[in-house]
């Protein structure tokens, strides 16, 4: 096939994002995430909802900065300092910290009150300075201790002179004009710089690594990335820095392989690592043998016949309405790979009440939304957030639901009755264009250190729940392409769907943490720059699983945290709340008894504004996760399952056990 392009810094604006409101309204975050600290206009903070100043660069108060270049790295502004001096600021994750690169040869730093050190220690010589007097002869790389922590400082050439006018602010003197300094707040004394790893601080602060442009090559049980970096103005560099979270899923079994690196720092997402000497260039090897499993029934005939519930899925933030397109492909998505085992009644109630939608409806369904750096365009259901505002303006979980719809279209194409078959694979060609728009936002807001795209079109949250639903959406795509004998399409998307698998197979993200008592089984969301929230044994919703989604339980049952799964499965079968009552469990006892008298029409009795009162709710976020870890990547006894529930279980469960529901991997 040979070499395909991948990402760069014109397809992926990462957490850069933001989307059009109107004609002249850009709705957009005003801060953003470095590695070890946030950045808000040239200031740089502690993470955390509180987070205090470190410091800015002395830039006095008529000033004003200019955006040159966002991408899925990060992003480039034009300021000046207070004495008009030109100024250039990088934010990136692909250096460790700030980058400022002054056109002369003073640059002036000012700290606040509370980061204002007491001393700095010079690292090349390890002789530590009091912060009261000028310092000279400072080499190239200090750090300053701070009472919030050690901020590094390195320079592309030697400081000739610090001059401390007082605690709060410095001076920086050259002897050349035109210099790069590095600022980098470290989240843990372990990461000073040690004698070994200072060569590779001063040379990223030298030539910096600043984009990134990957090529890929498709195999038959893998891709083959190679990501490629430059410095300033496309310059080449000696550095190739790695994901911070490809890295926390190295011990992936067989999942990826990459160049040997060093890892030089902590950072909220992981390790940060280069690889040097590379010309600026890694590859990477991973694993997509799991993208080909599907669901296989081991008993064939089950003892079923029912009507179907009333939601046939959970529809997310939006009303349950079965003459929705998307709420019609939330059906199939689930229906589909069980309808040979359907009783013929139940086969008829399924077709009659969520037929294939027409090209028409699909079309009319979608909205528009622009990005405004790429300038691409991207499409979402126009219903999700206006059921409750008309003039609402969505940026969160797009990749739910793209990624389910078209999840639920690929599932209608591989549906057992060839007629809905038929139907489906003829839709999905006739909205070709539609589908691209609608799996283009994968790509917009892909960001380079998550090696994933971000659940908010502003780039300020990551919830793993949404974003393997979104991985279910690139695999449909992949499936569509293949349909159509577009093999270039296909690769592509199984380019995006290999980088994704990485952050699923991570334990925890280093910035999680534990919302109450008990064993962290995974990370359920990250926010950028204040913290995260891991998967917990009270927590409802396990978003470290994936319920009727094969392929993603094949990934981690051959790549993922297979002993922590384990410990997962046996904790909530020892605490036994989820088996007493599954609804009540997830919903609470007065809602189950409402939704049990025949409530679920309209939702329980005042239950109404909350839309995961419901039943379908619980068991897309709470029965379906659980069953698919026990059958499916434990492969423990369906019978057994069952039987640890105490109340019956919902209708697609008990066709799962009933069928002995396993994995069919090629």
């Amino acid at each position: 096939m040979g070499k395909l392009q991948g990402l760069n810094g014109k397809k992926a604006v990462g957490r850069c994002g933001g989307f059009d409101h109107g004609e002249y309204e850009y709705i957009s975050n005003t801060s953003i995430a470095l590695n070890t600290c946030m950045a808000q206009g040239l200031s740089l903070f502690e993470f955390g909802v509180k987070g205090s100043m470190f410091g800015s660069p002395s830039i006095g108060w008529n000033n004003s900065s200019k955006i040159i270049d966002e991408s899925w790295t990060g992003m480039g502004l034009d300021c000046q300092l207070a004495d008009k001096t030109p100024l250039r600021v990088d934010y990136r994750t692909t250096v460790p910290g700030a980058l400022y690169t002054v056109q002369g040869n003073r640059f002036g730093w000012d700290w606040s009150v509370p980061g204002s050190p007491g001393s700095i220690v010079l690292l090349e010589n390890n002789k530590e300075c009091a912060n009261k007097m000028d310092i000279l002869d400072c080499g190239q790389i200090f750090y300053a201790k701070t009472p919030m922590g050690p901020v590094v400082f390195s320079f592309s050439q030697p400081l000739e002179k610090l001059e401390s006018i007082s605690w709060e602010h410095w001076r920086f003197n050259f002897k050349n004009p035109g210099v790069t300094i590095m600022v980098t707040p470290l989240l843990s004394e372990d990461d000073i710089p040690d004698e070994k790893s200072l060569k590779n601080w001063i040379g990223i602060t030298e030539n910096p690594p600043l984009y990134c442009s990957e090529t890929f090559d498709k195999s038959d049980d893998g891709i083959l990335i190679q990501s490629n970096f430059t410095s300033f103005d496309e310059s080449s560099t000696d550095y190739a820095p790695l994901p911070p979270t490809s890295l926390l899923a190295s011990n992936n079994r067989g999942l990826s392989s990459s160049n040997d690196h060093e890892v030089l720092l902590q950072t909220i997402h992981g390790p940060f690592a280069v690889v040097k000497d590379s010309g600026g260039s890694y590859e990477q090897n991973l694993n997509t043998k799991w993208m080909g499993a599907s669901l296989q029934a081991t008993t064939l005939n089950i003892d079923i016949n029912e009507k179907l519930p009333f939601e046939l899925a959970y529809a997310g933030d939006a009303t349950w309405d079965e003459n929705s397109v998307m709420d019609k492909f939330l059906s199939w998505r689930l229906w589909a790979q069980v309808h040979s085992l359907l009783s013929q009644d139940m086969k008829d109630e399924l077709i009659k009440r969520v037929p294939i939608p027409t090209k028409e409806d699909f079309s009319d369904s979608l909205m528009t939304r622009l990005e405004p750096i790429s300038q691409q365009k991207w499409k979402l259901d126009k219903t999700i957030f206006t059921v409750f505002d008309e003039d609402s303006a969505a940026s969160y979980d797009i990749d739910w639901y793209n990624g389910l719809t078209l999840s639920g279209l690929r599932r209608a194409g591989d549906c057992s009755d060839e007629e809905v078959a038929s139907q489906a694979k003829s839709l999905a060609k006739e909205i070709k264009i539609d589908r691209q728009d609608m799996i283009a936002y994968y790509s917009i807001f892909s960001d380079w250190a998550l090696g994933a795209p971000w659940t908010d079109a502003r780039g300020e949250v990551f919830n793993f729940d949404c974003a393997h639903n979104g991985l279910e959406g690139i695999l449909a795509e992949r499936e569509f392409c293949l349909w159509e004998g577009d093999n270039d399409g296909a690769a592509y998307m199984e380019y995006l769907a290999a980088k994704m698998s990485l952050i699923f197979v991570i334990s925890e993200v280093p910035c999680a943490t534990n919302i109450g008592e008990g064993t962290s089984y995974g990370t359920q969301v990250i926010y950028e720059g204040r913290f995260g929230v891991n998967v917990l044994i009270k927590g409802r919703a396990p978003y470290n699983l994936a319920g009727d989604f094969p392929e993603f339980s094949a990934l981690l049952k051959n790549h993922g945290p297979f002993e922590k799964l384990k410990q997962q499965s046996a904790d909530y079968l020892e605490e036994g709340t989820r088996y007493q009552d599954w609804l009540a469990f997830y919903v609470g006892e007065e809602c189950a008894a409402e939704l049990r008298k025949g409530k679920d029409e309209v939702g329980a009795e005042g239950f109404e504004g909350n839309q995961e009162a419901r039943e379908q709710a619980s068991v897309f976020y709470h029965v379906s996760p659980n069953m698919s870890l026990r059958l499916m990547i434990l492969e423990e006894s369906p019978k057994a399952i069952e039987d640890s529930y105490k109340l019956e279980l919902p209708l697609l469960a008990r066709i799962y056990c009933q069928a002995g529901m396993r994995l069919k991997e090629d």
